[in-house]
């Protein structure tokens, strides 16, 4: 988790600082060639590479929040998991259970983008975590993960 922390700290040098928004995501995908496709016809959100191309599929009804959060787990996955030894033409991933450490480290990137441990206690004070499973298991995450970050920084 210590690494993932450094190495997502040198991709988004703002972490822990603020929260990242869409035109962050949108600016990185641009800046490392990441195509993203919003489509009718995936259930959530894919990171794939296919012939050596990157994308990200998207639901073109999420947005907010939850779009914002997916973005961010799958730049997860591209800053973390790829490439892979695999000889297969086209990777997946994101899909739900494909890889469980490889999800929760994915989630842990989402996390640390964005929910900074001095805007949690806004995030807590709204109670959009009582109704939203989302929301409240990457809260969940985020406390988690805080001491890894609190050991990179001192």
């Amino acid at each position: 988790m210590k690494q993932l922390y450094k190495k997502l700290k040198k991709a988004f040098p703002f972490v822990g600082e603020r929260g990242i928004t869409e035109d962050d995501v949108f600016s990185f995908c641009a800046d490392h060639g990441i195509e993203i496709v919003f489509s009718p016809h995936i259930t959530d959100a894919s990171y794939v590479t296919y012939d050596g191309e990157s994308f990200i599929f998207v639901n073109h009804k999420l947005n907010g929040w939850r779009l914002l959060h997916r973005l961010c787990h799958e730049i997860g996955h591209y800053l973390f998991h790829v490439p892979t030894q695999s000889s297969f033409a086209v990777e997946m991933y994101g899909l739900e259970h494909y890889r469980k450490r490889n999800e929760c480290e994915a989630e842990a990137v989402a996390a640390w983008l964005m929910l900074p441990m001095h805007e949690m206690e806004n995030t807590l004070q709204s109670g959009i975590y009582k109704n939203d499973k989302e929301i409240g298991g990457l809260i969940s995450t985020r406390i988690n993960v805080f001491k890894y970050e609190s050991k990179t920084k001192a």
